[in-house]
């Protein structure tokens, strides 16, 4: 079972998060992906993954290494979800460089040396 929403509302201590819905999921393997916070995390929380994906085109924070673009790849198999995610400037083409004149581009704030 995945869980997809745009906020980390499991992060809510004010018992307005995600309490009712995990206690209904016990027993039960999922997965819970959600943006907002343009900070790519992963935690472990009732022994299953929680991410909050950093960006794809969104605002990237100079503060973190971890506001970057990317996209994520989910397969299943018999053992469950495979999850890879896969940066941006990652992405080559055939020679091996950055498509799009794409390797004078930078792709994480955090690099760039730019202001917020």
């Amino acid at each position: 079972t995945f869980l997809f929403m745009h906020k980390p509302t499991y992060l809510r201590e004010d018992g307005h998060g995600l309490e009712k819905v995990e206690t209904a999921l016990q027993g039960r393997n999922y997965t819970v992906i959600n943006g907002h916070d343009h900070e790519f995390k992963h935690q472990v929380r009732h022994g299953m993954d929680y991410i909050i994906l950093g960006t794809t085109g969104g605002i990237q924070w100079q503060r973190t290494d971890q506001s970057f673009d990317h996209l994520s790849l989910i397969t299943m198999d018999t053992n469950g979800p495979n999850i890879s995610h896969i940066k941006m400037e990652g992405i080559l083409d055939k020679t091996g460089n950055i498509p799009a004149d794409g390797n004078d581009l930078c792709y994480q704030k955090s690099k760039c040396g730019t202001e917020e």
